[in-house]
């Protein structure tokens, strides 16, 4: 037998129904419903207290690559950091490699509780400013770089360019980077590798300095017919055969960086005599 149904009655100065059926009825301090979903009550502040019913926590993992993954158009492998917070949808952020294997030990350390998504991505940023002037370290403990190279390397290693912009920014004002001490360290050792002044101009140029901004460029360099004399002397030293001995020492000279000209003018001398 069937229990009977009971009538309450709410006050007048209520919004709600002032007479429900006591088996369907829902108190209005109730913010969950009988199907268990979240819902906002009428007359409830959207500030109110969330229920736990319904919401998931904080939930993160990080996917290393594997070591024989490839590079892709000069990026090194990255790894990808996976965020579920909430009922938000699932986000993958690529990361650098460093910066993932830091936070995974993050994770398993037990130490460190990341709470939510936004002490996630500050604890993210954190990480990725730390890997990264780690490896610019060991990088300019290596070689001197110009400002655009380390700049690529740093990009290439999955670096957001923010960051690498607030390193780079760093060693150029405490002197690690110069531009001009690298340029002139790098055209008098090429010089004695035999370039010429407009190969050593181009390879500046793809490392991100323009000759043009040396001081003294070339004179300083380059003595009044040294370029001559040291052409002659670098074509003077192989021995040119063939159908056409002057196309080959302007192909030599041409590819050592001299100017086309200067290189017409030591095969007129080489093999016209």
């Amino acid at each position: 037998s069937s229990s009977p149904t009971t009538k309450a009655v709410l006050p007048v100065a209520s919004s709600w129904v002032t007479s429900v059926s006591a088996s369907r009825w829902m108190p209005p301090e109730s913010p969950v419903s009988n199907s268990g979903a979240s819902r906002r009550v009428p007359g409830r502040p959207k500030g109110g207290t969330p229920s736990s019913a319904g919401v998931k926590a904080l939930s993160w993992d990080v996917e290393l690559p594997s070591r024989e993954q490839a590079s892709l158009g000069g990026m090194r492998p990255r790894a990808t950091l996976v965020i579920e917070a909430g009922t938000q949808r699932e986000e993958r952020l690529l990361v650098p490699r460093a910066v993932g294997k830091r936070l995974l030990a993050l994770k398993g350390s037990g130490g460190r509780t990341v709470a939510s998504r936004e002490e996630l991505l500050f604890e993210l940023h954190r990480t990725e400013e730390s890997c990264c002037g780690l490896r610019a370290e060991w990088l300019v403990g290596r070689r001197d770089y110009s400002v655009g190279e380390m700049t690529d390397r740093l990009r290439r290693d999955g670096y957001s360019q923010s960051v690498v912009d607030n390193q780079i920014e760093r060693y150029v004002e405490g002197g690690v980077l110069d531009d001009a001490r690298y340029a002139d360290a790098f055209v008098r050792s090429r010089i004695s590798c035999g370039w010429g002044a407009r190969k050593i101009a181009l390879e500046l140029r793809r490392r991100g300095i323009d000759v043009d901004g040396l001081p003294a460029w070339p004179e300083e360099y380059f003595e009044r017919d040294s370029e001559y004399r040291r052409a002659l002397g670098l074509a003077s030293m192989r021995s040119f055969s063939g159908r056409d001995p002057y196309a080959q020492v302007v192909r030599f000279l041409c590819t050592r960086g001299f100017d086309v000209g200067l290189a017409h003018r030591v095969a007129r001398e080489l093999v016209e005599g």
